[in-house]
């Protein structure tokens, strides 16, 4: 397993991320389980960094939003697993993609956050970075892209 965590500690993501985390699971790794994430009052964005689809509770995307505030989250470990998670703070939701984090009831995908050209764009970026912590940087270069998009005039 290879498991790589970025923490903002200053600037602009400081107070709107958690974490962000990337994991990579081979063949023998997987058997076949579920990985758990509590309730914990956070909102997480998962994107696969291959073909391969995520699923989380029942349903099976390239990419999921999902709101852990109120119940458990669960992730099936596939074959060759691997995907970048960001962990957003109650607030972080809202700077970025304008919405409200106890009323996300339901799942979205990163097409419906940013339209499926921008969408591939991101994930190609991310998914050819050539390392985990390259993987990271990117992902938190996206981030203050979007934030810096999102400033009004």
């Amino acid at each position: 397993m290879i498991n790589e965590v970025y923490i903002p500690r200053t600037g602009p993501l400081e107070p709107l991320i958690n974490c962000i985390g990337y994991v990579e699971l081979e063949d023998h790794e997987a058997n076949d389980s579920w990985l758990g994430l509590l309730p914990n009052a956070s909102s997480n964005l998962t994107i696969s960094l291959t073909a391969d689809k995520i699923e989380y509770n029942t349903t099976s995307s390239d990419s999921v939003l999902f709101s852990a505030c109120d119940q458990a989250v669960v992730l099936r470990k596939a074959d060759n697993l691997k995907f970048i998670n960001v962990q957003f703070s109650p607030i972080g939701l809202y700077c970025f993609f304008n919405i409200p984090v106890d009323r996300l009831s339901f799942q979205l995908g990163l097409n419906d956050l940013l339209g499926a050209s921008q969408a591939k764009e991101v994930v190609e970026k991310l998914s050819t970075a050539g390392s985990p912590k390259k993987c990271l940087a990117a992902m938190v270069n996206f981030l203050e892209e979007c934030l810096v998009h999102r400033l009004p005039d």
